[in-house]
């Protein structure tokens, strides 16, 4: 899989890995560290203090597989020292 075949897979409630990381359709884990997580409401992403374009760019492809009307960077994130957002959209 790549990063989006694997961001489609973690929408569609199902599992799947791409190099660093990994998902079981519930969690979308990137270095072991669970990136985006569906609630009952959404979806809640995690910078887990790494605000670096890897990171943005899986967030961004998740997003992207929401359909999500917006895209994260990575630098405002850590400018603002963001730990996390929510998406909840439908």
């Amino acid at each position: 899989m790549n990063k989006q075949q694997l961001a489609r897979a973690f929408v569609a409630g199902d599992s799947g890995s791409c190099h660093n990381a990994t998902t079981d359709g519930s969690r979308y884990l990137l270095h072991g560290h669970a990136i985006a997580v569906k609630t009952d409401g959404g979806v809640v992403f995690y910078w887990h203090g790494f605000w670096t374009m890897t990171t943005a760019s899986h967030m961004n492809e998740v997003l992207k597989a929401l359909g999500a009307p917006f895209r994260v960077s990575y630098a405002n994130a850590r400018d603002n020292k963001d730990t996390h957002f929510v998406w909840e959209g439908h």
